[in-house]
């Protein structure tokens, strides 16, 4: 989708669009999409532009009226824009879609689903904006191009490796944030924002159980095709979860699983046979038919993949090394699947249930995985009602929980809120969550090795001031789910792994299918008590999605036993990124990237530490292999290498 505004603009997208793809045109406004678009027409003077999915739209009751656009639903969408502002239709309209809203040739509205999951980049200019879903044609109509060093900053010192929502990493051009829309009105662009109502947690009884479980199989319901439903399998709790739903709502011949062999290096082997062997079950188990394809870094191909690839993953402003699985993956069903079929991943889950602390990972140096899953639990805790009361109050560095997982990390520098107020510690608990590389509350942003004094502390203001400023003042205790919650949108629901199999599909005209990232589902979760899965009580994490799978499903519990996923699982020294820099075939072509130090071209001196990264560069070029810090430092500057910049 691009979007022209302006007359001046306008006259520019005659130079770079094709008369074909144009669906709208006048002195001042131009809509062209090389997509598939459904346009209805709402009134005689308004109508709709949409592209991508809508599942469902919400009555004023909370009720759903399930909505296919491509087999019709026009009346129900005309209603609800005659009816409803743009704010509230975005909220009460359940999909992953972008739409424009054509009113007159005076007034047009850009806007997307309630948490923005398709990318609109927009840059301003003279008259008007220009928009669009792919980087490319904003990116053409700038004069020189400049670096938004915040956005550097977030995405090569967080894991994940992401620009916050909102921003990119060009000065000039942003993306529409959660809750926003661009309004183009009498030759002036503004750009507007819902206000975010936070719900509060509260106890839960029996009813919740099997509310929980409803809304979970409706989701995969709305999402999936009477077709073929494919299944990204990791083999974990998420993704079989949708695995046994799809089974018990369409049938074993309805769906079929995919997964992808592990091999990143000669020396290491495959790395992810334990959760090949437990899909392999699951499988079996279930009657389907299960893809296993490579995921391999030990020849020529990774090197000529990756070239093919990284053009893409720049369009859509995507950073993340693990695009090379989620493409091959990705690209595996397109090749065998129809164009009737949708793709299902288990991506949200870990962050909407648990805040991310649901990979046995917070202690990996363990053997029991009973004890590494409550220690997922205490760091989950942390970020839970009662942990916060004792932040509001003062008293939290006399917590046991916090003590002892702090202690684990000895050596790192942690925020001194000794004499610091109320306000300062809510800052400082909100900051540490979204915007550092180790979670745990008053984690100082200086261990960030990559980044000066001075870097740090201009990436914590903006980025406070911008997101979180508003959650800080206003959490309490009972709502501090529900803005957890909400500002994930923005942040960790950003990275590659969130993105990445859309990325590959959206080049298709096609959506990946996150029952997960449900509107239902995440108000549920965020009106969740602390004693479903996030507090110390003894339920396991993920409770509510396990409680189902015991209850509701057909569902083999005993297979989730045994080491998760990878080899860390029973080497902690094992890392994922070690095979990649160092081990993979690979790597020789990431050395020959950051050759020559390319990336200052774009960093600022002010804000990142160069020498330490050219230090970081001619280690890795001379043979050094480092670990922690360093080699996610590493890592992190030969991804931006990898994909590149304009």
């Amino acid at each position: 989708m691009i979007l022209y505004c302006g007359k001046t603009n306008v006259q520019l997208a005659k130079t770079n669009i094709n008369s074909k793809d144009v669906l709208f045109q006048s002195a001042s406004l131009l809509i062209a999409s090389k997509k598939p678009c459904k346009i209805i027409r709402i009134s005689e003077n308004r109508v709709i532009f949409l592209w991508g999915d809508i599942y469902a739209v919400k009555r004023r009751n909370g009720d759903y009226i399930p909505l296919d656009i491509s087999t019709g639903g026009e009346t129900v969408l005309r209603d609800l824009f005659e009816n409803c502002e743009i704010g509230e239709i975005s909220q009460r309209v359940e999909g992953n879609y972008t739409a424009i809203l054509l009113e007159d040739e005076k007034r047009t509205v850009a806007f997307c689903d309630a948490f923005n999951r398709t990318e609109v980049f927009y840059t301003l200019k003279s008259d008007g904006a220009v928009v669009s879903t792919d980087l490319e044609p904003v990116i053409k109509c700038l004069g020189k191009v400049g670096y938004s060093q915040v956005a550097l900053s977030n995405m090569l010192s967080i894991y994940g490796y992401f620009a916050p929502k909102k921003l990119t990493i060009y000065k000039e051009i942003n993306r529409l944030g959660v809750g926003e829309y661009l309004v183009y009105d009498s030759d002036a662009v503004t750009i507007h924002g819902t206000e975010y109502i936070p719900t509060s947690c509260h106890e839960f009884t029996e009813r919740e159980h099997h509310e929980y479980a409803d809304i979970f199989n409706n989701a995969v319901r709305m999402r999936a095709s009477d077709h073929v439903n494919w299944v990204f399998l990791s083999s974990g709790w998420d993704s079989t979860s949708i695995l046994a739903s799809l089974i018990k709502q369409y049938g074993r011949s309805k769906v079929r699983g995919v997964i992808g062999k592990m091999n990143y290096s000669d020396r290491a082997g495959t790395i992810n046979q334990f959760e090949l062997d437990r899909a392999h079950k699951f499988a079996e188990y279930f009657g389907i038919e299960l893809d296993v394809v490579p995921l391999n870094l030990c020849g020529q191909d990774a090197i000529d993949y990756w070239k093919s690839i990284s053009l893409s993953l720049k369009q859509q402003h995507v950073y993340s090394i693990s695009a090379y699985n989620f493409f091959r993956l990705t690209d595996h069903v397109l090749n065998y699947g129809d164009e009737k079929d949708v793709i299902f991943a288990g991506e949200i889950s870990d962050g909407v249930h648990n805040f991310g602390f649901s990979q046995f990972a917070t202690i990996l140096d363990h053997p029991d995985l009973g004890f590494r899953e409550y220690s997922d639990k205490m760091a989950c805790y942390l970020y839970g009602p009662t942990f916060f009361k004792s932040v509001l109050d003062g008293t939290y560095s006399n917590d046991v929980v916090y003590k002892f997982l702090r202690d684990r990390i000895g050596g790192s520098l942690f925020d001194d809120t000794t004499d610091i107020d109320e306000n300062g510690r809510r800052m400082g608990y909100f900051s540490s969550f979204f915007l550092r590389n180790v979670r745990i509350p008053f984690y100082g942003l200086h261990n960030a090795k990559i980044l000066t004094g001075k870097g740090a502390e201009i990436l914590e203001n903006e980025l406070y001031e911008t997101y979180l400023k508003s959650a800080a003042e206003k959490a309490t205790p009972e709502t501090l789910y529900s803005w957890l919650l909400y500002l994930y949108n923005s942040f960790y629901w950003q990275g590659g792994t969130a993105r990445c199999f859309g990325s590959r599909l959206a080049e298709s005209g096609k959506k990946l299918k996150l029952p997960f990232w449900d509107g239902r589902l995440h108000r549920f979760l965020s009106e969740m008590p602390e004693d479903w899965g996030r507090g110390l009580e003894l339920k396991p994490t993920k409770y509510p999605l396990k409680w189902t799978l015991a209850n509701k499903l057909d569902y083999p519990m005993h297979f989730q036993t045994g080491p998760h996923s990878y080899l860390y699982d029973v080497n902690p020294r094992f890392s994922h990124a070690s095979e990649i820099l160092f081990g993979s075939f690979a790597s020789s072509y990431f050395k020959e990237l950051v050759k020559d130090y390319p990336y200052e071209k774009i960093l600022d001196e002010r804000y990142f530490d160069l020498g330490y990264l050219r230090k970081l560069t001619d280690d890795y070029r001379s043979g050094v292999e480092h670990s922690g810090q360093e080699r996610s430092d590493l890592l992190s500057l030969v991804t931006l290498c990898l994909i590149g910049w304009y």
